[in-house]
């Protein structure tokens, strides 16, 4: 048998030997019971420590490109309960703090560095504010590192342009929309290089899907996101003039359209009956006149023929037609005619 065979054995009889010894066991017990009162008395503590956290700009001003010197992240000097550091410690996914520099109850000042015409700076000790809404009341912010961050200050051009809206939306069932769709403002500056500046000539909404439009008519939109632009304004507002509806219907007469010109003919029934949802506020100003109903004999199929009903007015909607399909009737003209 070999020397290390040997040793090996000798080491797994001495440890199954302290195993056996019941010391062991009450000085571990002691060692977890101490680490518990030490962890216990850290949570229940005020401590000092300190945080990575990613952050993010918004609303840049036009001229401003935020500089590659800087850190990706900021260091957040924290004062608070030992469970709320660790807390914060422990959290896996770390969302950046937004900082948009668009917020008049936050304003954060840009400064000129004498030392060059082509930066600014601005100090991290204005950005507590919003650190403070990301860790909430229960820890204090001591400061913040570094406490300067610098921005290219880059020859810009700009633009004024239409904003489109051509998003989704989704208006409540209980409403009809009821006039134009109004952008305020409905056009803004774009700022950026020339470049780019010269190939731009309208700037979109985002498309993010906009759900029950009714008593709450009036929409915050944010401009969609073109690489190396700024706006005089990121986000519109969007008024959608919907009102409730009433329903109601009316009987119009049918046209005729592309029966042979050798033929005289007559539709059966030759009225139909339209159903529709109509504002309040036009309820009393329908008439015939804003409805078309065309009996095509082209669709003609099995000696009947689809009406197809319109509404020349926009902000009606036709919800039913009685009948759908209506007969005819062919005979030749008389020599007479």
């Amino acid at each position: 048998m070999s020397e290390e065979k040997t040793t090996g054995r000798k080491f797994s009889a001495y440890i199954v030997k302290q195993f056996r010894n019941r010391n062991i066991f009450v000085f571990l017990f002691f060692l977890i019971l101490s680490a518990f009162l030490w962890f216990l008395n850290f949570v229940n503590k005020e401590h000092n420590s300190s945080i990575e956290i990613p952050y993010k700009f918004e609303n840049l001003p036009y001229k401003a490109k935020f500089s590659s010197e800087n850190a990706t992240n900021l260091t957040v000097l924290i004062h608070g309960h030992g469970y709320n550091i660790l807390r914060e410690k422990i959290e896996t996914v770390r969302l950046p703090v937004i900082i948009d520099l668009a917020n008049k109850e936050n304003p954060v000042v840009f400064n000129s560095c004498d030392y060059n015409p082509d930066k600014s700076f601005i100090l991290t000790k204005e950005l507590i504010p919003y650190l403070s809404r990301r860790f909430g009341s229960n820890i204090q912010i001591r400061g913040v590192k570094p406490d300067t961050l610098f921005f290219d200050m880059a020859e810009s051009f700009s633009k004024k342009v239409p904003v489109i809206f051509n998003a989704d939306y989704i208006i409540d069932p209980n409403f009809l929309l009821n006039g134009e769709i109004v952008l305020n403002p409905d056009s803004v500056f774009v700022y950026g290089p020339k470049h780019i500046i010269d190939t731009i000539s309208k700037v979109y909404c985002d498309n993010s899907d906009l759900e029950n439009i009714g008593d709450n008519h009036i929409k915050e939109v944010k401009l969609k996101y073109v690489r190396n632009l700024s706006y005089s304004k990121y986000k519109i507002l969007i008024n959608f003039p919907v009102e409730k509806y009433t329903e109601a219907s009316i009987n119009i007469a049918v046209v005729a359209a592309n029966f042979p010109d050798s033929l005289d003919y007559q539709l059966i029934p030759n009225r139909v009956n339209i159903y529709y949802k109509v504002p309040l506020s036009l309820f009393d100003k329908i008439d015939t006149l804003n409805f078309e109903a065309v009996a095509d004999y082209k669709t003609e199929k099995n000696k009947l023929i689809s009406v197809n009903v319109v509404s020349v007015n926009p902000y009606l909607e036709i919800t039913k037609v009685n009948p759908f399909n209506v007969g005819f009737i062919l005979k030749r003209k008389s020599n007479n005619d």
